[in-house]
């Protein structure tokens, strides 16, 4: 019987009195699933936020990681003095130069001052002053010491999340409320780990505080929207403070002051109702539009007058006056060009699954077309690909979703998605590359439309609903694995400086995958390689390892290479070799290639071309060093004499004899 049956269904007793017993029924069953939530989506909460704490803390020291100081702290100190720079003096020599922003001339400046915006003499942010506001200068006017960046951005990410997860609760409470406790909670974790915020906590800078920050308010804003005229009654005072979040999220981000689409969202709804007296209580329209985009207007004009006092522009934040890695001043913004392959690293590119762990990474970025010369990412996952319950999205415009989900939430979700996509569009437009830490400003606006579609596909077959719970149940496991991996090593892999002693247990803890993996594949992978000297892998989805390697310097410096063998044996290690950047003439001196394995060291005299240097590997781990010998003369170990490519593992065939070996 449906739920809306029963609820209207009465039977008259022996005593001619009626009563309701499926109301009855039905309400203690429905009070059982709300309680259910919400003690399953509290210990999502509890885990995600234990776990958001001990990545922030084992990321190690700002001073220790970071060469840059913590500008936030510097900058809430200029507020408190007047200043809208920071404190801290532009060097004369930085200053006096011709281009200051020629990142060759202010090489040496940006160890101090790198990222910062120089204008007129002045060190300014060119990060949203939303964290210096809210956050650091309260901390400071209440004398709580030093506030770091890992904290920040663990307060950041944990406020985000509790909004987060409330707008899931209020959404299925209202809407979905005969939905099971376990298809929830599953929803809930999609929503912690796969909004890519752990990935950010591994990096306690000031570009993942104005991230969490902008992540923060954004999840705030959102719930407040959402229960302040989704759920049947208008809440002025909601709308009002909903508005001013997002309103203080654009200031931490500049790309989300997209997300005011949301607040025309709830005045389109607002006008929709006008006749129905639900939304009566928000006045007359001006009266509406004052509560619902006063707040975000105003926070909107204030960060333009702030930019402005700074650089003479309303809208410029300080990006064409970085002291950055290139020249802001010629490097071209905004191009079209940018579009395409941002949209595929920020919404498809896939991860890389290795045999060691944390067994997930996110690789170097390969565009599958061509890019601009000014184009330079840093590593990006694609949403999809890093939490594939997106892909429930798909069943969208199936009736049966129609039918289960109200039209007001539907249009809800619908324009989330559209502005989650407009938000990756700017981002694409506006940066000549892009980063991991952007996926924050956008993946819960795809996460919670995703999570929601799939708790309200409930095909009538028996079989199809069992598998779409077992196949979503799947790809929520996965993203929250994912989410978990990716965020263990970061952009830098500290965590194998501050923790070593966990990394390396883990590591030898799960080392049977590997073998089990070149077990079934039937040959060794060359899982990593640890150089000094340059090195450009193309790590790729459908590599296990390092993928094809296509330049690599070899030096007097061993070159650590990691390989996973099924067995022992003798394979051929296979690469073209010729002269390096610091190649010398060794005269009548031979060159030789050094190799030590797992039966001795080995050295193969050296010839420009293709060269096949036997491996002997046994079962398991293997570290194999790779060098460049010649004897008689110290060669430097940043000297990187040779150079080779199409680096990879062959079964052995007609190897080399070795010169000699020890």
């Amino acid at each position: 019987m449906a739920l809306s049956e029963a609820l209207e269904t009465t039977r008259t007793t022996a005593t001619g009195r009626t009563r309701a017993p499926g109301r009855r029924r039905a309400g203690a069953s429905l009070a059982r699933f709300a309680n259910g939530r919400r003690i399953g989506l509290l210990a999502v909460f509890l885990f995600a936020s234990l776990f958001y704490a001990w990545t922030s803390a084992s990321a190690g020291d700002r001073a220790e990681f970071f060469a840059y100081p913590d500008y936030y702290a510097q900058l809430a100190e200029g507020f408190l003095h007047g200043e809208l720079s920071i404190p801290t003096p532009a060097p004369k020599g930085l200053v006096d130069l011709p281009d200051p922003y020629n990142p060759v001339a202010n090489a040496k400046y940006r160890v101090d001052f790198g990222d910062l915006a120089l204008y007129h003499g002045h060190l300014y942010l060119d990060w949203g002053p939303t964290p210096a506001v809210t956050l650091y200068l309260p901390w400071h006017l209440l004398h709580l010491g030093t506030l770091s960046g890992n904290l920040a951005i663990w307060i950041y990410s944990v406020i985000g999340l509790a909004a987060a997860l409330a707008l899931l609760y209020a959404l299925v409470e209202a809407f979905l409320p005969t939905t099971r406790t376990v298809w929830v909670v599953l929803v809930g974790a999609a929503v912690a780990f796969g909004n890519a915020v752990p990935f950010i906590d591994r990096e306690p800078d000031i570009y993942e505080v104005a991230v969490a920050a902008g992540y923060c308010f954004a999840m705030l804003g959102g719930y407040l929207l959402a229960t302040g005229c989704l759920l049947g009654r208008w809440r002025p005072k909601r709308l009002a403070f909903g508005s001013l979040c997002l309103g203080l999220a654009a200031a931490a981000r500049q790309d989300l002051l997209v997300l005011g689409l949301l607040l025309a969202g709830v005045l389109v709804f607002a006008w929709r109702k006008r006749h129905t007296g639900e939304a009566a209580v928000l006045g007359t329209p001006l009266r509406a539009a004052a509560i619902v985009l006063g707040p975000f207007v105003a926070v909107a004009a204030l960060l333009a007058i702030y930019n402005y006092a700074r650089f003479g522009s309303f809208t410029q934040i300080g990006a064409s006056y970085q002291l950055a890695g290139f020249n802001p001043r010629t490097t071209p913004y905004y191009q079209l060009s940018y579009l395409a392959p941002s949209w595929y690293f920020y919404l498809v590119s896939p991860l890389h699954w290795s045999l060691t762990f944390p067994f997930i990474s996110i690789p170097q970025p390969i565009a599958p077309i061509g890019v601009p010369s000014a184009y330079a990412p840093e590593i990006i996952g694609g949403i999809f690909s890093q939490s594939p319950i997106l892909l429930s999205l798909l069943a969208a415009p199936f009736p049966l979703l129609r039918r289960r989900l109200p039209g007001a939430l539907r249009a809800a979700m619908w324009l989330s998605l559209a502005t989650g996509f407009l938000i990756v569009t700017g981002i694409a437009l506006s940066i000549p590359g892009g980063s991991e830490r952007y996926v924050v400003d956008f993946a819960t606006l795809f996460l919670l439309p995703a999570g929601l579609c799939w708790l309200a596909f409930a095909p009538k077959r028996r079989l199809w609903r069992v598998v779409v719970r077992a196949a979503g149940t799947l790809v929520i496991c996965y993203g929250v694995l994912a989410g978990i991996a990716v965020s263990i090593t970061g952009y830098y892999d500290q965590i194998t400086f501050t923790q070593s002693g966990l990394y390396q247990g883990l590591t030898s803890a799960t080392n049977g995958v590997g073998d089990l993996v070149t077990s079934l594949l039937g040959h060794p992978v060359l899982t990593a390689i640890n150089t000094s000297a340059g090195i450009t892998d193309q790590t790729s989805w459908d590599s296990f390892g390092v993928g094809d390697v296509i330049y690599m310097n070899i030096s007097g410096n061993p070159a650590d290479l990691e390989v996973v063998s099924p067995g022992r044996g003798t394979y051929d290690l296979t690469m073209s070799v010729g002269p390096g950047p610091q190649y010398v003439d060794a005269g009548s001196s031979p060159i030789y290639l050094q190799v030590t394995d797992a039966s001795g060291t080995y050295r193969f005299a050296y010839h420009n071309g293709t060269v096949n240097l036997p491996l002997r590997l046994r079962g398991g781990d293997n570290h194999a060093l790779l060098s460049v010998v010649v004897p008689g003369r110290h060669l430097p170990s940043s000297d990187s004499v040779l150079s080779c490519s199409g680096l990879h593992l062959d079964n052995a065939k007609g190897s080399p004899r070795p010169f000699y070996s020890h």
